[in-house]
């Protein structure tokens, strides 16, 4: 049978112009979620991290949203064209899960079902990867 854990699973997440970057890791089962504030916009460096253990059933649900997206499909890059330049947020994805395999990366231009991605991994992690430091602290606070 097959394993309803990913053998690799990473989400990077930086923010250009807020600065400051997320990082969303699968290590032995558990999903390590990190937020660092852009030194930049902080007097201190500031950290968030949250461990969370997704259910059975989570995850079952993460890999039909996957598949529903087309992530397995996805392109290797997502960049504007030559000779553009433009501030976007850059993020990253590296899943490989019982021979299916996904390493995008995306500056600016993005597939067509990133938000149905980022609200699936959202579900499984219970944070959402693509909020800033300083927006995830405040939650935090509330």
């Amino acid at each position: 049978m097959e394993s309803i854990l990913p053998e690799v699973m990473e989400i990077e997440y930086s923010f250009q112009d807020q600065g400051g970057h997320n990082t969303l890791k699968l290590v032995e089962g558990r999903l390590f979620f990190f937020s660092e504030a852009h030194s930049r916009l902080s007097e201190k460096n500031e950290y968030l991290t949250r461990v969370s253990a997704p259910e059975r059933d989570d995850w079952i649900l993460f890999w039909k949203a996957l598949n529903q997206a087309g992530v397995w499909d996805w392109e290797k890059d997502y960049r504007p064209e030559p000779g553009l330049t433009l501030e976007a947020d850059i993020w990253l994805v590296k899943i490989d899960r019982g021979g299916q395999s996904v390493r995008t990366r995306s500056w600016f231009v993005e597939p067509a079902t990133r938000n149905e991605f980022f609200m699936a991994l959202k579900h499984l992690a219970g944070v959402d990867i693509t909020l800033p430091f300083h927006y995830l602290s405040q939650k935090l606070r509330e």
